[in-house]
């Protein structure tokens, strides 16, 4: 199976991330919502890499049999190493291109796969059945969690007591599940317009 490293990837940190929540209810519940919080950002952290990867893998393949259906640019300098370094040189250039970019929330889903030709949301509906709307919107709400933990500590604004926002282990697992089952539907689909 040609996505096995990024699904093992990012089993691992679901795994990892589920026993984060589930060693926290030994933790008092400043120590427990900091662990719940912890093992979100490793849940969205995880989801991200599988997405960087199963793009690289990919684009290297498509390079290989359709580079039409690639948009990627690829500089004199690469191509000139010669034939047979293409590949390693390929791939090497997708990761210095997307290792900035994070790949979470449902535009930046699709804005990555349209560079591989694919408009990924109908897909899923059409090959998974998924309800793309329902779905778009829990990313975007995973991903804006995400954000707000990252980027404001996750603290209600405007509160000089500084207070965090609540967070329970309940919506942290559904978020897993959730991401889960969403990269289980992306592998089938390229898998299935692979073949």
């Amino acid at each position: 199976m040609i996505f096995g490293f990024a699904k093992d990837g990012f089993e691992k940190c679901i795994a990892d991330a589920r026993s984060l929540i589930i060693s926290a209810s030994i933790l008092s519940i400043n120590d427990q919502n900091t662990a719940i919080r912890g093992s979100l950002m490793l849940v969205v952290g995880a989801f991200d890499f599988f997405i960087h990867e199963v793009i690289r893998v990919e684009t290297a393949r498509r390079v290989a049999s359709d580079p039409e259906s690639v948009s990627l640019q690829v500089p004199l300098s690469v191509t000139a190493r010669g034939q047979d370094r293409l590949g390693t040189e390929i791939d090497l250039l997708i990761r210095k291109q997307n290792s900035f970019r994070s790949f979470v929330g449902s535009a930046n889903l699709k804005d990555c796969f349209s560079s591989i030709s694919i408009n990924i949301w109908p897909e899923l509906e059409k090959t998974k059945g998924l309800d793309i709307k329902e779905t778009r919107k829990r990313l975007d709400t995973i991903w804006r969690w995400r954000n707000r933990i990252a980027h404001e500590g996750d603290l209600v604004p405007s509160n000089s007591s500084f207070t965090y926002w609540s967070i329970y282990s309940e919506d942290a697992i559904e978020a897993a599940d959730f991401l889960e089952s969403l990269a289980k539907a992306i592998t089938d689909v390229l898998e299935n317009l692979a073949s």
